[in-house]
């Protein structure tokens, strides 16, 4: 049987064909674009277009009647074959509320689509625990840091544009883990690219409100290439523009988690191809870091990620933050080791 993906990009469910639809659904988690997006792909399977007039309901759980809710699952389609029916944040029904519900989803209509959405639903109540157990509770999780890159170039792709990897780092890191607002802003970012059709991190820099000259990538690469003057310079202006010691020590340290990684790949022999291969990187977008394994050993590495380490703690006791990032820029990049390495 053929699928396709119910997420306009994503990978955490496969919409099923028409006629291998379940009567009953549950759609839940903390990423309320892929609830939504799940919701209306499975609402374009079960009913078209032209009957939705007829055989659509969407409800809402805070205001809804339990007792409507099932009268209207059991009604019977109009000029169809089957009706939808949706009902958002269910887990806003009491208890006794959802124990009826769960005496419909126990025997459902099969000419209906019950699609219910919730955040947080509790699994030990009935109702919840039918769908769970027959395998159609679709959990939208959020995605990790990691996997966002990921996310934003398949989700360009689908709208028929191209993001480079550089982009895709700074727009999540500037934006964060709300894939609707990353959404929103990759709509402006294509609408600006324009018949370029490729959205570059100048692009970002533009449309998301951070210079090219001054964002945390730049600040990376200057550090990276051994550019004290230039890391300080951005150093102020990334405090000026509002990031905080927080946001500048993660991405920091994901920086020289990379170069120690990267390290002890090339200490077992892995060549340049392998090692991109390892990290799941492209190659050509590692080339920074292969730069600056030649101004950092692993000894200054690891003495950079206690530095950062160091900044993180005193800062959250209560420390000048921009004090602190500045001294641990200073060590950083005074006792950097001039090596070669391998």
């Amino acid at each position: 049987m053929s699928t396709r993906s119910a997420l306009s990009g994503g990978d955490q469910f496969t919409m099923p064909e028409a006629e291998s639809l379940a009567p009953v659904y549950l759609v839940y988690g903390a990423e309320d674009l892929l609830v939504d997006e799940t919701v209306q792909g499975l609402v374009e399977v079960a009913v078209p277009a032209e009957c939705r007039g007829f055989n659509l309901d969407v409800l809402q759980g805070a205001d809804a009647d339990v007792r409507d809710v099932i009268a209207r699952a059991s009604a019977f389609p109009m000029m169809g074959d089957r009706r939808a029916v949706i009902v958002r944040d269910v887990d806003r029904f009491g208890p006794k509320e959802l124990d009826l519900l769960a005496m419909y989803v126990s025997q459902p209509s099969p000419s209906t689509l019950l699609v219910l959405t919730a955040l947080k639903p509790d699994m030990r109540r009935k109702a919840f625990a039918l769908v769970k157990k027959s395998g159609n509770a679709v959990e939208c999780k959020q995605y990790t840091e990691s996997q966002l890159p990921g996310w934003i170039t398949r989700r360009a792709k689908l709208k028929g544009s191209a993001i480079e990897q550089d982009a895709c780092r700074l727009l999540s890191s500037l934006v964060g883990r709300s894939m609707r607002e990353l959404d929103h802003e990759l709509d402006k970012l294509i609408s600006f690219a324009g018949e370029r059709n490729v959205v570059t991190v100048e692009d970002v820099s533009v449309v998301v409100g951070v210079t090219r000259q001054y964002n945390i990538f730049e600040f990376q690469r200057s550090i990276g290439s051994g550019e004290t003057r230039k890391a300080i310079e951005i150093l102020n202006h990334l405090l000026e523009a509002g990031n905080g010691a927080p946001y500048i020590v993660v991405m920091l340290t994901s920086y020289f988690t990379t170069l120690w990684k990267m390290h002890a790949l090339r200490r077992k022999g892995f060549s340049a191809d392998q090692i991109a291969a390892e990290l799941k990187r492209e190659r050509w977008a590692l080339a920074e870091y292969f730069t600056a394994l030649e101004h950092y050993s692993v000894f200054q590495v690891e003495r950079s990620l206690g530095l950062l380490l160091a900044v993180d703690e005193r800062s959250k006791s209560g420390g000048d933050a921009p004090s602190l990032l500045h001294t641990m820029l200073v060590e950083v990049m005074e006792y950097k080791d001039a090596v070669s390495v391998g």
